[in-house]
């Protein structure tokens, strides 16, 4: 035990490379294939107190107590469900170099062939060294020198990576890659490598590439933090368009409204001169008013202003049998 701790601390000063593995998915740890002793036995230590028994060789990998729903009978040790607890080394009693895993949760994404992808990546670019690289299943793809500004493309990726031109300044090292092809599927890892060798910033992203639809407009995915799928990225139903237009269809409505209620309004008052008697009161001699008056001999029936003159002329009725009654 005291010799695994040892080993251990070594490998930890010797800055030791780990394998990105994302979180959910299985391990295998090709080693053990070829440690096949009797009491052989892989530990992954969890602290500088506790190391903890993964599996035993005895005729097959028996996997220990604390891993036995995760790892089947086997001639190699198969870790299934990896977690962010799988963190850290893995050291084999058979074998000098351990295994160290680096657990990352990735973003899925989906992208149309002949669209492009953007893979979010920030980092503190200000008097930074070392090397940015984003990987696509264990080889680098995009390369940049953060010393120089050198951008380097891998095999099969050449004049298809971008990055921002302010990223020295802004800190956005963000990589775009266009014309995405049916190959450029898989798992990508971004992150900084510095000076000293150790991995900083690691961020992961699993792309699926679509066959191209030329009825569908290509989505560009956003950041990493955001991108589980293209859907993300589409606008709410309600957005500032839809909601212009709500807004115009109220104001046309409620226009319509009172035009209407102001067309019946006149209706109702041209049916009501048209056709209408007025009660008026008798005239000097008994009888009813001229009616020619106030329609001014046209018998179709009184002008718009009728009801002004009816009123005028009943008050000078009034007056004139209040005079002849005074007079008599």
């Amino acid at each position: 035990m005291a010799s695994l701790l040892l080993f251990s601390l070594f490998s930890l000063i010797s800055g030791i490379s780990g394998v990105f593995v994302i979180l959910g998915d299985t391990f295998e740890f090709p080693k053990t294939a070829s440690c096949q002793k009797k009491g052989a036995q892989l530990w992954h230590p969890l602290d500088s107190s506790r190391n903890v028994l993964v599996a035993r060789w005895d005729g097959v990998w028996i996997p220990s107590q604390y891993y036995e729903d995760r790892i089947d009978l086997n001639a190699s040790v198969v870790l299934k469900n990896i977690n962010f607890n799988d963190n850290g080394l893995f050291e084999l009693s058979c074998e000098e170099a351990p295994t160290q895993l680096d657990v990352v949760r990735a973003s899925e994404v989906s992208v149309s062939a002949g669209g492009a992808v953007s893979f979010s990546f920030f980092y503190v670019t200000s008097g930074a060294q070392g090397m940015f690289r984003l990987d696509r299943n264990r080889e680098t793809v995009c390369e940049l020198d953060l010393s120089s500004g050198t951008i380097t493309d891998g095999t099969g990726s050449e004049e298809r990576f971008s990055l921002p031109s302010d990223w020295r300044r802004r800190g956005d090292l963000t990589p775009t890659l266009q014309r995405v092809k049916p190959e450029d599927q898989g798992d990508y890892f971004a992150y900084v490598e510095g000076k000293d060798g150790k991995r900083r910033g690691l961020s992961a992203w699993r792309i699926k590439v679509l066959d191209q639809d030329p009825d569908q407009t290509t989505a560009t995915p956003g950041p990493a933090d955001e991108m589980t799928d293209n859907r993300s990225h589409l606008d709410s139903p309600l957005n500032g368009t839809s909601g212009g237009r709500m807004k115009t269809w109220i104001t046309v409505s409620i226009t319509a409204a009172v035009t209407s209620a102001l067309w019946a309004l006149c209706c109702f008052s041209v049916w009501w001169l048209k056709f209408r008697r007025p009660n008026v009161s008798p005239g000097p001699d008994g009888g009813e008013l001229n009616l020619g008056l106030l329609t001014n001999g046209n018998p179709a029936g009184p002008q718009t202003n009728g009801v002004v003159k009816v009123q005028n002329l009943i008050q000078s009725t009034k007056k004139t049998q209040m005079e002849s009654t005074a007079t008599t």
